[in-house]
């Protein structure tokens, strides 16, 4: 008989834990690790900013409203729309160079060739090529100009709602503000 037990029963023996390497207990943590890795990825991936396509488009948009207005510069008659035209100008240059440095603060690259040439719109400068022959340039200036400013607008407009940059969206409420400014001035150009 076993002293340890002097006079008290003896405990029935009790089934041993599993000792291998995958029990219960260990099985759910590994589940749950597993289910907290994916989710903090699906997180990290949510929360990335994917607007680098847009920034590319935007600034190849505003680099052919630019020469736009160069080419405006060189061929309006009207003293009025040359002088809009000139303060715009000057105005979008600085937005540009802000924008340019808020882009490369981004991580946007340059914008690749099929882009640029998406964006380059060579039948607006055929049709102000044109305009200027049949001599309408102004008023088909004009028109051209504004469906620029409004297409710059919109487009900036969708990239301040998807990316997460604080300094970008800083930067485009400002362009959008200019823009917004402008094209009101040029569809009051023609109003008595």
């Amino acid at each position: 008989m076993d002293p340890s037990y002097l006079g008290q029963p003896i405990q029935p023996p009790t089934a041993n834990k599993p000792t291998g390497l995958v029990t219960k207990r260990s099985l759910l943590l590994i589940i749950s690790g597993a289910f907290a890795v994916i989710a903090g990825a699906f997180m990290l991936f949510a929360s990335g900013d994917r607007s680098g396509p847009l920034q590319q488009r935007l600034s190849a948009r505003q680099a052919t409203t630019l020469a736009i207005i160069d080419d405006g510069k060189k061929n309006l008659t009207d003293d009025e729309l040359q002088k809009l035209n000139s303060e715009l100008g000057i105005v979008l240059l600085s937005d540009n160079n802000k924008l340019s440095a808020a882009l490369a603060a981004a991580g946007t690259k340059k914008a690749d060739k099929a882009t640029t040439a998406a964006e380059a719109d060579a039948a607006t400068f055929e049709k102000l090529k044109t305009a200027k022959l049949n001599a309408q340039y102004d008023s088909t200036y004009q028109t051209v100009l504004s469906q620029k400013l409004e297409s710059l607008m919109a487009l900036s407009q969708e990239l301040h709602g998807k990316t997460k940059k604080k300094q970008l969206k800083a930067v485009l409420a400002e362009e959008y503000t200019h823009l917004a400014t402008y094209q009101k001035a040029l569809e009051e150009l023609n109003q008595p």
